[in-house]
């Protein structure tokens, strides 16, 4: 399964509030756990805080890299999403 995963950005590589940057990702993954893993394991991060789940495959969560902080969401993924040069 794809899921696309929106990473939103709350603190900036010093931990000081970041300016409104969000990333988007596409992982595939036969579960939403291990859709987050490896996105997690990928970007090096770690989880802060629990994994709230949502019906349909749906997940929320935080997490921390080094001093950057940010969100992340994951939704079912489709196979007409376009990556635009400015996501990765």
């Amino acid at each position: 399964m794809r899921f696309t995963i929106e990473q939103i950005f709350l603190t900036d590589e010093d931990g000081r509030p970041a300016p409104h940057r969000v990333e988007f990702h596409l992982v595939e993954a036969d579960t939403v756990d291990t859709a987050l893993d490896d996105f997690l394991r990928e970007s090096e991060a770690t989880l802060v805080g629990t994994i709230e789940k949502f019906p349909g495959f749906h997940a929320f969560a935080k997490a921390r890299a080094g001093t950057s902080v940010f969100t992340v969401q994951l939704l079912p993924g489709s196979d007409s999403y376009r990556r635009h040069a400015s996501q990765h």
